[in-house]
């Protein structure tokens, strides 16, 4: 069944309470087995009754549950089903979402009853409950856990394979974890969604009592440094991960797509769109939608469905049990698909409560994955919880910091572009953002510019754009609610392959603005009537003044002539290109800071329109036609309405030329380096560079703090060697592009070469510490020596140095230990041959 409010439903109204009733037939062949009913998930209380006996109450609305009925049923008839569903909605505290009673902007129609499928399966006596498949990139392993009652004495046998080939056969027992080799693994991404399958069967002796079929997928998600930085990187690498919000409604079924190849299509226009990743958001899909996303490879942010939304009647308290009891479910019924990378607990504060506290229950739940303690929202305090820092903002995004924490951008942009006769009922009330599909496309790309500056200057490791299609009254989708696009889908293909594979570019200023130093503009707070905007007006009442223009206090403003009325400001500015040729008009966009809405005008064409206000400056797309307007040899005027609509006020701007300095920092980081026998080991280098280098600055040392002194080589070429490497030392490099107009600095990035294992035999063999572990003061601290060991050192258990002793011919058995001053305890005791130090031993001394 169709959620009752949904029209596929015939319903199509909402009550708090429903009943279904159907008959059904057990299959005859059926006999012997035990009967489950399966339910995907209802929502929200419900009570299920087989031939008028009631097996349980469930209170969940996103996760699915099953019972064993085959007691209830009556042989040779037809049996009754009738389930009791209770949905107080808004009104009682439980985990909802985005479902209201009274659906409006950002809160759409509730969902009553049963919203994902049901289904009978015979299953033996002694069946497979569930499986776990957790995998180990790193070791080349997979986790495999098989839970059934029962347990005893019963094997598993669990065969991998390759599309028809074999790969393992890995035996093991029931409920206990065991361990399946993946050598040389085929690691799953959203470029390579590859998945091995998996037969598992359940051994009684020698007879096969049960069997499933399944698939996995051998993909690592972790936190990683680059340079200083945290960043989010994929099976060992940093992937930018670009998505958007996905919210998982149809206009026909709500929560329930009409089609299963509707559930595939949304994740099909999600990749053609260009996204690698996409936000579920406070919503849980039937796992038929993460089967599709492992399929077809897209990452997954996974959202926790919040309680108490925004339209949360007064006095209605959250239930944190139910919100803990779904939570857990969701992890559990969900942890083996590979898309999925991180939970996302809350969103913008909405039902949020012991912040730490769930973070510490998803992590204990599922080690394997990334948790994201609250998307917009409240942080833990007094140290923020888990792997993410999420802001959002709109319509720019931002970039917030905390140390150890990858920051990501967990919603911005929200453009509103209608599409007549694609619209659900009434729509908002607030304005278009776009007037047509190309400024859509236009304000998508001036937006993708500040995506790609804080992912190349910033923290940032991921955006989530809002949103993948318009929904209910909501008109901020790419696509319109009945999955239209509303244009061109490569179009933000391409856009979005720049945000995921291109660095930042370097800004030219053509039109200065007054952030470094003032510029003169002509302006007035009294409206100046029709024709403003044109190169032909008339300014010369309008009085000058130097930008920007605002009051005091505004965020980000560098305020020299006061604004502090109400309404509009007009500005004028008169400007010439002197050094500018018709190929590089497409590279020129604005450079803007506003507080609140404001029109800009080039030679009487509008450029852009933006709504809301701005903290900063910001890079802004110039729409096409205003491009076209511009005069190469003659003199060019640009206008600016601002409006105030309350709080602060500023209005700057100016026109910078986009240079792709790009892809140089794209470096091609080398694996650590094997240790050889002599300390000579040599290193190749190498990196994608930039549309505009002319040579590029390699700097290399031990230092992550690089400086002139460690450049190494100025060339042209995309490589070089560094030769005479230190084994067991980290190493940090940075290749920076030198270019027409200056230098465009790279990221650092860092190996560590091995030791050589001929190394590690020599010092195991050559150093021995007797008697071990004990040693008491006043006697001596006995080794077995050669000649060739270079020192001898005592550091405590935080790897604090304590003592330092040199070896030489005079002192080859003993070191005398009466002279040290440290207290009795545990200690560690090494020893150092060209450079590299032994595996530590563990010293007992007493005072």
């Amino acid at each position: 069944p169709f959620c009752v409010e949904s029209t596929l439903s015939g319903v199509v109204k909402h009550y708090d309470r429903v009943w279904y009733r159907r008959k059904f037939t057990v299959p005859s062949n059926w006999d012997g087995k035990r009967i489950v009913l399966h339910f995907g998930a209802i929502d929200w209380e419900s009570e299920i009754y087989i031939n008028g006996v009631s097996m349980g109450i469930h209170k969940g609305g996103y996760d699915s549950f099953s019972y064993d009925i085959t007691d209830q049923l009556i042989e040779g008839e037809q049996q009754e089903l009738i389930v009791r569903v209770y949905d107080p909605t808004r009104d009682y505290g439980q985990p909802r979402g985005k479902q209201t009673t009274a659906p409006g902007g950002a809160m759409y129609s509730s969902v009553t009853g049963i919203w994902q499928t049901v289904w009978l399966e015979p299953v033996p006596e002694q069946s497979i409950k569930n499986i776990k498949l957790i995998p180990d990139v790193d070791a080349g392993k997979l986790y495999v856990s098989v839970y059934m009652e029962n347990a005893s004495n019963k094997s598993v046998t669990a065969v991998v394979k390759d599309g028809q080939n074999t790969l393992s056969t890995t035996e093991g027992s029931a409920n206990i974890t065991f361990t399946v080799n993946i050598p040389s693994a085929k690691l799953w991404s959203p470029d390579s969604p590859f998945l091995y399958d998996i037969d598992i069967k359940i051994n009684d002796e020698a007879q096969v009592i049960d069997a499933v079929s399944s698939y996995f997928g051998m993909r690592k998600i972790s936190l990683e440094k680059v340079g200083n930085r945290t960043k989010i990187f994929l099976n060992n690498k940093f992937v930018f991960q670009m998505g958007p919000l996905d919210q998982g409604y149809w206009p026909e079924g709500l929560y329930t797509a009409p089609t299963d190849d509707a559930l595939k299509a949304d994740i099909e226009l999600t990749k053609a769109l260009g996204f690698n990743m996409t936000r579920k958001h406070l919503k849980v899909e039937s796992q038929r939608w993460y089967y599709w996303a492992d399929k077809l490879g897209i990452l997954v942010w996974q959202d926790m469905p919040s309680a108490n939304s925004y339209d949360t009647p007064n006095g209605v308290t959250v239930d944190q049990m139910a919100h803990e009891l779904e939570m857990t479910r969701m992890i559990q019924n969900h942890i083996n698909s590979p898309s999925i990378i991180m939970w996302v607990l809350f969103n913008e504060g909405c039902g949020q409560f012991d912040t730490k506290g769930r973070v510490d229950l998803a992590q204990s739940l599922d080690p394997s994955r990334l948790v994201n303690q609250g998307s917009g929202g409240m942080v833990a305090t007094p140290v923020s919880a888990g792997a993410v820092i999420d802001a959002h903002r709109y319509p720019a995004p931002l970039c917030e910091f905390q140390p150890n924490q990858a920051s990501v951008s967990g919603e911005y942009g929200g453009i509103v572009y209608k599409v007549p006769g694609h619209q659900w009922g009434e729509t908002r009330s607030n304005p278009d953002h776009a007037f047509s599909a190309q400024e859509l496309v236009s304000i998508y790309s001036s937006l993708a510019y500040q995506v790609i500056s804080l992912k190349t200057n910033g923290d940032l490791s991921a955006a989530i754009y809002t949103q993948i299609t318009d929904l209910e009254t909501e008109i901020n989708g790419l696509l319109t609610y009945d999955r239209i696009p509303k244009t061109d889908v490569n179009i933000f293909r391409g856009i979005n392959e720049k945000i995921i594979n291109n660095l930042e570019v370097a800004q030219i200023a053509v039109v200065p603005t007054s952030i470094s130093e003032e510029q003169s503009w002509k302006y007035t707070t009294i409206n100046p009537g029709d024709g403003w905007n044109q190169s032909s007006f008339n300014d010369t009442n309008w009085k000058s003044g130097m930008a920007g223009f605002g009051s005091a206090g505004t965020p980000g403003s560098v305020n020299r002539t006061v604004w502090n009325t109400s309404g509009s400001i007009w500005l004028r500015k008169q400007f010439r290109f002197t050094d500018l040729n018709e190929d590089e008009i497409e590279k020129l966009a604005l450079s803007i800071h506003h507080d609140d809405d404001c029109h800009v005008f080039i030679n009487g064409v509008r450029a852009v329109s933006l709504f809301g206000f701005t903290s900063n400056y910001m890079i802004e797309n110039i729409h096409q036609e205003a491009k076209k307007a511009l005069l190469i040899n003659g003199v060019n005027t640009i206008a600016i309405e601002c409006i105030q609509k309350g709080g602060g006020q500023y209005i700057d701007a100016g026109i910078v030329k986009l240079v792709s300095s790009s892809d140089t920092t794209r470096a091609c980081n080398p694996k650590p380096v094997n240790g050889v026998d002599n300390v000579n080991a040599n290193v190749t280098l190498s990196w994608l560079p930039g549309t505009f280098s002319k040579t590029h600055k390699v700097y290399f040392g031990t230092n992550a703090t690089l400086t002139e002194s460690d450049l190494k080589f100025s060339q042209g070429e995309a490589s070089c060697t560094i030769n005479n490497l230190e084994q067991g030392t980290v190493y940090y490099w940075r290749v920076d592009e030198v270019n027409d107009d200056g230098i465009k600095k790279g990221n650092v990035w860092s190996f560590k070469t091995e030791v050589a294992n001929s190394i590690k035999s020599y010092l195991k063999e050559r150093f021995n510490m007797y008697p071990n572990p004990l040693c008491k003061k006043d006697t001596s601290l006995k080794f077995q020596l050669k000649s060739d060991i270079e020192g001898i050192e005592i550091l405590d258990l935080a790897g604090n140095l304590l003592y330092k002793q040199k070896v030489n011919d005079s002192l080859k058995a003993e070191i005398k230990v009466s002279d040290l001053t440290f207290d009795s305890g545990i200690y560690i005791v090494r020893a150092k041959y060209k450079g590299i130090y032994n595996a530590q031993q563990k010293l007992l001394y007493l005072q």
